[in-house]
């Protein structure tokens, strides 16, 4: 069954918008917790700078709260553009002045910037689905056949692991040979380094949770239609697949999670129902963190 879900443009702005200046908060809010006063050469320039990125944010994110008006929508840009990029810079600045961040907080800076991103996802997504009068079931497909759909994803995830591994592998040596250090995902490499069970239970969380009901709502559930919607079939399905793979910042992983969307946006065209991407994406996270964890424990 086709996805034909298409969201209204105003609407959809608003959520992109919120999405991206609530990962600038947790940035801000990431800085605050990250590093030791003592640490501050300048606490007082340090404070200032930091409330007043999260005040310049708080505002942004205040003001594409509500539907803006046509005549006052230039006015509006100005401000919000303004209030994004000032926060921007002072959090800039407050990085500058923060000195050295305290030993081990790699886990929580880590978690607080996911959240900030698929939280807000699923936040602003709920009050998208709400403007438009519809409920999740309706616009997502959850009701359509979902033990199927998700026995389905949970096959396609088995399917795609080898040629996921094996693009990965080819993008290692291929980075290798022209000189290019191919650094572990920094999520991986947290998880593998750390000893502590409660942050690697939190990132298990997020991992196989959170970050595939998140991102499979914000890019096969609203981006892949609404750009499907405007007559472009093709581009909804390479900019959602390819935008889906840089979101990770792992040059290594690029072409296996490329590989990745494609089936998950081909997944979400055959069974219009959202529940397969997710079952997908959580048995394709599942596995590859279980292998994760089988080669560490075999090289300790």
């Amino acid at each position: 069954m086709a996805v034909k879900q298409p969201w209204q443009l105003g609407p959809l702005l608003r959520l992109l918008g919120g999405v991206l200046v609530c990962v600038f908060l947790g940035s801000v809010v990431a800085l605050a917790l990250r590093y030791p006063v003592e640490g501050i050469q300048q606490p007082i320039a340090f404070a200032l700078a930091l409330v007043g990125a999260g005040g310049c944010l708080l505002g942004a994110l205040w003001m594409i709260a509500s539907p803006w008006r046509t005549e006052g929508v230039r006015g509006r840009s100005f401000i919000f553009v303004s209030l994004v990029y000032g926060g921007i810079l002072l959090s800039v600045a407050a990085q500058k002045l923060a000195g050295i961040p305290a030993d081990g907080t790699e886990a929580l800076q880590l978690t607080i910037t996911t959240l900030s991103f698929q939280g807000a996802v699923l936040i602003l997504a709920g009050r998208l689905v709400h403007e438009h009068g519809l409920s999740w079931t309706q616009a997502f497909g959850l009701g359509q056949r979902g033990l199927r759909a998700m026995l389905i994803g949970f096959m396609c995830a088995f399917s795609i692991l080898p040629v996921a591994w094996g693009l990965q592998r080819l993008s290692v040596q291929l980075m290798t040979a022209l000189g290019w250090d191919p650094e572990v995902q920094q999520a991986v490499n947290i998880f593998s380094l750390t000893d502590a069970w409660s942050d690697r239970i939190v990132l298990g969380v997020v991992a196989l949770i959170l970050a595939p009901v998140a991102e499979e709502v914000l890019f096969r559930g609203i981006l892949y239609p609404a750009i499907k919607g405007f007559g472009l079939p093709q581009v909804a399905f390479w900019t959602t697949a390819v935008v889906f793979s840089l979101i990770h910042f792992n040059a290594a992983t690029f072409l296996p999670l490329l590989a990745f969307a494609c089936l998950l946006n081909v997944l979400y065209e055959i069974t219009g129902n959202l529940l397969s991407c997710m079952a997908a994406h959580m048995s394709f996270n599942a596995i590859n963190l279980v292998v994760l964890m089988v080669v560490k424990r075999f090289f300790e």
